[in-house]
């Protein structure tokens, strides 16, 4: 582009920059943050703000940096978006040192701008209480709170980050009225939430209760993980043979050899591990 004299824009720059991001080159993503904002067309957008403070919460772990960038797009009158708020939902929650206080106070924040906290902020609130902290009657007082108020749409961010808690304090035994809930709401059983419900029950040796949630997503629903978490529940209790089952109905679906590879490795080598 520069060789052709095509002046990059501010979406050019953000393109860029979130490609970096996902590769983790953090040092060219920085200078091509700084060279975009020094541009003199340079217009302010949220999204390439976002990408670097997902990037340092999520790969770098950084929190000085993530509140760093959050507060160089405020100063440029950017208007954050609701990601920029989970994001920074997600920075106090997770990030030492954890502040819970600030992380509830961005929902003030949400609302001081004219905006409605959303489901997913939510549902951030409810997986740092009960999987960072390990507060899970925390967890379960936000997601009551949520689910009573009419104000807040129904979803299944807010009931997957209860139930992760629920796995991650070895309390999944007391899942099935949060499912029952689930389906009064009729809000629908996604792969992921089934992915995290087959992993605490093949931790407690109750296959037959893993089994269950995994044949409850259709296959056409099932995902890569999903065929990777019942497999590893049928390994963890030495059935092999149906852990095959499920790694030939997961071959049968197409996916790229890079995605199958991962799971077929469970089984102790290629193709071939799987009996035909």
């Amino acid at each position: 582009m520069r060789a052709l004299g095509v002046k990059p824009t501010s979406v050019t720059y953000g393109t860029i920059v979130n490609a970096l991001c996902r590769v983790s080159d953090e040092k060219l993503a920085e200078d091509l943050f700084e060279e975009m904002e020094s541009m003199p067309n340079y217009k302010a957008r949220p999204a390439p703000y976002n990408s670097m403070m997902q990037f340092f919460l999520t790969t770098k772990r950084d929190k000085t940096k993530v509140l760093a960038y959050y507060e160089r797009m405020k100063s440029k009158g950017i208007s954050p978006t609701s990601h920029t708020y989970k994001l920074l939902i997600d920075t106090h929650a997770s990030l030492e040192p954890v502040d819970l206080s600030a992380a509830e106070a961005v929902l003030a924040q949400i609302k001081a701008v004219g905006m409605r906290p959303e489901p997913v902020h939510y549902a951030s609130l409810i997986h740092s209480r009960g999987c960072v902290m390990h507060d899970l009657e925390g967890a379960r007082r936000v997601f009551d709170s949520v689910v009573a108020d009419p104000a807040v749409a129904t979803s299944a961010s807010v009931f997957q980050a209860l139930l992760e808690a629920m796995v991650a304090n070895h309390r999944v035994m007391d899942s099935e009225p949060i499912l029952d809930l689930m389906q009064k709401k009729r809000v629908e059983l996604t792969p992921y939430i089934a992915n995290t419900l087959i992993h605490g029950w093949a931790a407690h040796k109750d296959i037959a209760k893993a089994r269950a949630i995994y044949d409850s997503v259709g296959r056409e629903k099932r995902e890569p993980s999903t065929y990777e978490a019942m497999t590893r529940a049928f390994l963890a209790v030495e059935e092999r043979d149906n852990a095959q089952g499920v790694v030939r109905e997961m071959l049968s679906r197409g996916y790229p050899s890079a995605v199958v590879n991962k799971v077929l490795e469970l089984l102790g080598g290629g193709e071939e591990a799987v009996v035909v």
